[in-house]
């Protein structure tokens, strides 16, 4: 085998994951590379293993930076392609899919700097109501789907890692809740309202009960599978939907930070609410009753006006 064909045959995404120790970071990267090459090709269909490394390049990547920061991602976010990038472009340069000057001009893009405020933003309650009843008004499987996912999201405060991982087993309908798996494992129930049980029973009588995934792929033709959704396309499905109806750019942890909002607003005490949120640290809860704070004062601002 002469080294041309050895450079064909040789995938660098596939080496670089392999030499990842934690499972997951494997899928975190893996995500993460085939985002990008769905965003370099333009192509769906296209994932990290069968895609041509030998076309990457400082530009593409400049370009799908661009585009992390245009839709408001994360420092964080950004950061962690970049390195699932400059990691696997260093293989691909070691074994000659691309140049040594192509390597160099990769590694110059510099990481993102500043910080990212996990608080996010609250969508207000009409908006939310006009999201789902919209997409629910489609009548595909997709839009089943896509609604109980901001249902349980608003409705529970749920965490998206939580979200993505839930399994059929996790639904109790007997006692109205879904039992989840949070941050260092900690397990909490996350009780329903009764229009979210009656939308997250709807999608499960499309699915089927059997054990698996509780939200799963859907194909192009509708058809639903059993593999599990990633967490990035919740993301997506979030945004998408976002833009489709006219509302302005949202993600996952702004349904959830509405969800501490509203309870909030509705005078739940905050260790309630912190319990409800998992979250360890009360500091952290109080973010969102500076939100409900600010939307108190807005409101009696021009009460003499």
């Amino acid at each position: 085998m002469n080294n041309n064909d050895k450079n064909m045959n040789y995938n660098p995404s596939l080496m670089y994951i392999e030499m990842l120790k934690s499972i997951k970071s494997q899928r975190s990267t893996a995500s993460n590379l085939n985002n990008a090459v769905k965003f370099f090709t333009q192509d769906e269909g296209i994932q990290h293993d069968n895609y041509d490394w030998a076309a990457l390049s400082d530009e593409s990547i400049r370009r799908l930076v661009a585009n992390l920061t245009r839709t408001e991602r994360s420092p964080q976010t950004i950061n962690s392609y970049l390195s699932s990038l400059k990691g696997v472009a260093k293989l691909a340069a070691k074994n000659g899919v691309i140049s040594k000057e192509m390597l160099s001009q990769i590694l110059e893009i510099k990481s993102i700097s500043g910080t990212h405020n996990k608080g996010g933003k609250a969508i207000a309650k009409l908006d939310i109501h006009k999201l789902i009843d919209r997409c629910l008004y489609e009548d595909s499987n997709k839009s089943l789907r896509d609604s109980a996912i901001m249902a349980v999201f608003y409705g529970t405060g749920i965490r998206r890692s939580s979200l993505a991982a839930l399994q059929v087993a996790n639904y109790i309908p007997s006692r109205s809740v879904i039992v989840a798996k949070g941050k260092g494992n900690v397990i909490s129930d996350k009780p329903l309202n009764p229009r979210i049980k009656d939308m997250l029973e709807h999608w499960l009588d499309l699915r089927g009960r059997d054990a698996g995934p509780m939200f799963t792929r859907i194909l192009k033709g509708g058809k639903v599978t059993k593999n599990a959704i990633s967490e990035q396309a919740i993301y997506n499905i979030i945004t998408e939907r976002c833009k489709q109806f006219g509302l302005e750019h949202h993600s996952p942890h702004d349904l959830r930070h509405s969800f501490a909002t509203e309870l909030l607003k509705n005078n739940v005490d905050i260790k309630t609410v912190q319990e409800m949120m998992d979250h360890k640290q009360i500091s952290t809860t109080e973010k969102y009753l500076h939100s409900s704070r600010e939307d108190k004062e807005n409101a009696v601002k021009n009460i003499f006006n």
